[in-house]
């Protein structure tokens, strides 16, 4: 009888085994899927960073174009005003000649 209590035992014990490997299998599956899912969403995330990247050095370098625009600009300012008041001497210095 304890013969087979024992083997009664181990054949359950076995029988729990399969059962949980089959567990344990399962949740693998699940796990290698929502994996999978991650991996996608991770490439799809770089995806979004190359492009904010794209976009933030497109900002700077608008940015950068901007301030040389504005420092042209006063450079183009100053050499117009400097003109008209060269202008105004020579005027002046030709009206003297005369």
């Amino acid at each position: 009888m304890d013969e087979q209590r024992e083997a009664n035992i181990e054949r359950a014990i076995a029988e729990l085994r399969a059962v949980v490997e089959q567990r344990f299998d399962g949740i693998d599956q699940r796990l290698d899927g929502i994996d999978q899912r991650l991996e996608a969403h991770d490439r799809r995330f770089e995806g979004i960073d190359d492009r904010f990247d794209r976009m933030q050095a497109a900002i700077d370098k608008e940015a950068q174009l901007k301030a040389m625009i504005e420092s042209v600009s006063g450079d183009i300012r100053m050499v117009a005003e400097a003109h008209v008041v060269l202008e105004k001497r020579v005027t002046a210095v030709e009206h003297r000649q005369r």
